[in-house]
């Protein structure tokens, strides 16, 4: 009986020692970026895990953070350096999936996912996220058709995410150019280059920054 209590003592403190140490491989820390985003890391190991987060909750905070960005962008447009991100695309108003594809077709765009705007019949506000067809390269409204329901208003997209790069920067600039477009998001690279700088060695599992768009409805700055 007293091997049992001894045997029983040493696996609870086995499982006490394993918890610790996972949570301390796994702890979460937050930071200021900016005055508009913070970003939290989670250290995994051999990785880390980013995660970015707005604080806006006034309609100059966003046209401030908007000047940011689109500062952010310069950056990249003036970087020698080869460099490899997805964008986030916030467009000023939601637009039909046909209409959506053109403008993608028109700057080349290597479109990585795309947001839906639905309403329910009491106004509230869904959201949907898709992806394209991995062959065709190209969205489903089919698919989209059978996320909707009888009592739900579609919308259209609001926004998306796509690959940048040093080769394809002069269409995604004059992609932010386009007249549905509201901003063309790039601070998840330099949020990722200050983890990356500060965890030598270690795989940066990154993030994109959300789209804009939920803010844009409630400053009533959509089209």
């Amino acid at each position: 009986m007293k091997n049992k209590k001894v045997l029983s003592f040493v696996i609870v403190l086995s499982l006490i020692l394993v918890l610790m140490i996972n949570s301390k491989s796994d702890a979460t820390n937050v930071y200021d970026y900016n005055e508009h985003i913070n970003f939290s890391i989670t250290n995994k190991e051999d990785k880390v895990k980013v995660k970015i987060y707005p604080k806006i909750e006034t309609k100059k905070e966003l046209l401030d953070y908007t000047k940011v960005s689109k500062d952010s962008f310069k950056k990249l447009q003036n970087q020698k350096n080869e460099f490899d991100l997805i964008a986030t695309v916030t467009l000023n108003k939601p637009i039909a999936v046909n209409e959506f594809e053109k403008v993608i077709n028109m700057y080349s765009i290597d479109l990585v996912s795309f947001t839906i705007r639905a309403l329910d019949s009491e106004g509230t506000r869904i959201t949907i996220g898709g992806v394209p067809d991995l062959d065709s390269k190209r969205i489903s409204q089919e698919k989209i058709n059978s996320f909707i329901t009888e009592d739900m208003d579609l919308k259209g997209i609001i926004a998306f995410e796509c690959k940048m790069n040093n080769k394809n920067i002069k269409e995604i600039d004059n992609l932010q150019k386009n007249k549905n477009i509201f901003l063309v998001d790039v601070e998840s690279y330099f949020i990722e280059q200050q983890v990356s700088g500060k965890n030598k060695g270690k795989k940066i599992q990154g993030d994109t920054v959300p789209n804009m768009y939920w803010f844009l409805e409630d400053f009533k700055l959509t089209e």
